[in-house]
């Protein structure tokens, strides 16, 4: 009797979970991004700390996290708004404190300043009122062009801690 309950109760929630996973979303956005066959990739540009800890005879190393810099994961993902090509940026602040990102697209831009909080996140969208949101989009209509521009600001980033 108790394995037959458990049993109908495996098969509710199994269906349930099928309803809902079965079930279509739909968008209320006029701007939506579109991924064009790509995730998030990591930035893979920095060089990891060399964090090395003696543990008895055997010592310990640190993965090589070169798409983190002072506690904050970078990550680019391709991606289309209306018919423009884009290039999302995603941070991670992994900190227990608020950090401040810097960067330059070009030698003759002025900087961009980001303000991420402590254990947060933010990424790219197509259209968003939050100015934080609204710099990690960079137009890709030129493709040479945007690839020197995301190299030069991975060459000019600076993870600050926020004053």
């Amino acid at each position: 009797m108790k394995m037959k309950i458990t049993l109908n109760l495996l098969t509710l929630i199994v269906t349930l979970f099928i309803i809902n996973s079965s079930l279509a979303q739909t968008s209320s956005h006029s701007s939506v991004a579109v991924s064009i066959g790509e995730s998030w990739l990591p930035v893979n540009e920095f060089n990891p700390p060399e964090a090395k800890k003696q543990n008895g005879n055997t010592i310990e190393v640190a993965p090589p996290l070169k798409n983190v810099l002072e506690g904050v994961s970078f990550y680019t993902m391709k991606a289309t708004c209306d018919s423009d090509n884009v290039i999302f940026l995603k941070l991670i602040n992994t900190n227990d404190y608020i950090v401040t990102i810097e960067w330059q697209l070009n030698p003759n831009d002025n900087k961009t300043l980001i303000n991420i909080p402590a254990n947060t996140s933010y990424q790219g969208e197509c259209s968003s009122d939050n100015d934080t949101v609204s710099k990690l989009i960079f137009k890709n209509n030129n493709e040479s062009e945007s690839f020197n521009e995301i190299n030069y600001l991975f060459k000019t980033v600076k993870v600050l801690i926020a004053q």
